[in-house]
């Protein structure tokens, strides 16, 4: 086995399993797209699951978690890696489009730095690179992890879908698509990560809520606790039975209009996302519990934000597995 590639076991020692139990709505959004794909396009899935397997035949140790499912269980795998020689991409999961909420103009804060490696451009280039566009290799996603996976390309396409899949959700939460940025928060408030609230399952700040589908999705049954270690383990026919059951509901109350998901304007996913995320900020205050009156109202926000973004990453993969002549026009609306 390749000494340079990093062996992920997913053990999460239990003081930092905030962001662990908030994976379950990535699970969610990669079972939606699952689930349309199975019944519209299972080829496009057969191929992406064969090219998701390929890296841990390769190196089985890379994901512990990937079981029977890996298209869904594959999803958790961009946030596990960041305590594991993953945190180079950490950037990618976000971007951190201003809210100036006290009605200034971002002039007047010369701290605030935007980057523009961000998921945006970190989807384009990830689908660029599966999709073998004639440049691919001029982007910062290519040149960043080439040299991580021992220039072995398939490798790294296979590790690169793992990205694709998990940050087709991030992009869907508000709170990834935004900084509040104003006179206390000058250099923005990393999407209200600097927003406290009391703990509520495991949930301590404003971002934190939203990761749970404000406090809607906060246990993920993939984990278990052993010798005081977190542990992915693969889903179980019970598991995957009992998320499935929640995935329907949420599709049977959210539709979502093929206009919406049919397109591969990232920039205007992540612009819809940060119009989203602006009235999160309403109705709640720092330091105070979160309002029973806050979750009813943003909770069926959230939900649908899950729905549509497992029905783009569907979209995405029918298009970048799919026939030829789609694939071919997924590079006209990338770039």
């Amino acid at each position: 086995m390749p000494s340079k590639i990093t062996a992920v076991l997913c053990l999460v020692p239990l003081i930092g399993t905030t962001i662990a139990w908030k994976s379950e709505g990535h699970l969610i959004v990669s079972r939606i797209a699952y689930e349309k794909l199975q019944k519209e396009n299972p080829q496009a899935l057969a191929k992406a699951t064969n090219l998701l397997q390929y890296a841990t035949q390769k190196n089985p140790s890379l994901n512990s978690a990937e079981g029977d499912y890996p298209f869904v269980e594959s999803s958790t795998f961009a946030d596990t890696i960041k305590f594991r020689g993953g945190a180079w991409q950490s950037d990618w999961h976000f971007v951190d489009t201003p809210f100036l909420d006290q009605g200034d103009d971002i002039s007047q804060y010369p701290d605030f730095k935007f980057n523009p490696e961000n998921i945006t451009t970190a989807i384009q280039g990830i689908a660029s690179w599966i999709n073998q566009d004639s440049d691919y290799q001029n982007n910062f996603v290519y040149q960043t992890m080439m040299p991580k996976m021992e220039n072995d390309e398939k490798y790294g396409q296979s590790y690169a879908l793992r990205l694709l899949i998990h940050y087709l959700g991030d992009i869907h939460q508000p709170l990834h698509c935004l900084s509040r940025v104003d006179q206390q928060y000058p250099v923005g408030d990393r999407g209200g990560n600097m927003f406290p609230v009391p703990n509520h399952y495991e949930a301590k700040n404003l971002h934190s809520v939203w990761d749970s589908v404000v406090y809607e999705f906060h246990v993920n049954d993939k984990l278990v606790s052993i010798s005081q270690q977190i542990i992915f383990q693969p889903y179980t026919s019970e598991t995957w039975d009992k998320i499935g059951s929640s995935v329907q509901t949420l599709m049977s109350n959210n539709a979502i209009k093929p206009s919406e998901y049919k397109n591969f304007d990232v920039f205007n996913w992540a612009q819809d996302t940060f119009e989203q995320g602006n009235p999160a900020y309403t109705g709640v205050t720092e330091n105070e519990k979160v309002p029973d009156a806050y979750v009813s109202k943003e909770q069926p926000v959230a939900e649908r934000q899950l729905v549509l973004g497992g029905y783009r990453l569907a979209y995405l993969i029918e298009t970048l597995f799919g026939s030829s002549r789609v694939a071919e026009e997924a590079s006209l609306f990338l770039y």
